[in-house]
């Protein structure tokens, strides 16, 4: 067992968390509050790799997050939000 400690800065500031996934060598961080609606991508030492911020209501965009899956093989982030899974 070991710790994983998320690296926090202006980018990746996590108030309440909804969800945590892990694979092989990533972990995904959801956070679908009131001002936030993110999935973060951290690697297993914790350094932030990139966040999921497409909030609005354009074609590929979300108002809330409900849920999200890993694509491992093609290497996508799904995001369920109201009924529609956007890629």
């Amino acid at each position: 067992m070991y710790y994983i400690c998320p690296q926090l800065t202006n980018e990746s500031v996590i108030g309440r968390y909804n969800k945590v996934l892990v694979n092989d060598n990533l972990l995904f961080i959801m956070e679908n509050s009131i001002s936030h609606k993110y999935v973060f991508v951290f690697d297993l030492k914790g350094k932030c790799l990139s966040k999921v911020n497409s909030v609005g209501q354009d074609p590929g965009e979300y108002i809330s997050i409900h849920d999200f899956y890993y694509d491992n093989r093609n290497k996508l982030i799904g995001v369920l939000s109201q009924s529609h899974i956007i890629r």
